[in-house]
């Protein structure tokens, strides 16, 4: 499985306003979370998004293949996401 990388700092931040670090993300990825991998648009063109269900809740997280690694941006929940890829269910 490839290697991921992050910024420590910002992995902290995520887990006081959002509840989960890059590292449980990284875990959750690991036990098979992944719905989807795709584009990111506009100004983030050369970046993709991991689609993950996490407790029955999408997340996405952005990333950046650099070279053999793969950098997590950032990661927040999507209500929109949530109900495309699973049924809206959470609403």
């Amino acid at each position: 499985m490839a290697e991921f990388e992050w910024d420590n700092r910002k992995s902290e931040l995520i887990k006081r306003k959002r509840g989960l670090s890059f590292d449980e993300i990284v875990e959750k990825i690991r036990q098979g979370a992944v719905l989807d991998i795709v584009d990111n648009k506009d100004e983030f063109r050369g970046q993709k998004l991991l689609i993950l269900n996490i407790d029955g809740y999408v997340w996405v997280v952005p990333i950046e293949f650099r070279g053999d690694k793969i950098r997590l941006i950032t990661a927040f929940k999507s209500r929109k996401f949530t109900k495309i890829y699973l049924g809206g269910k959470n609403e």
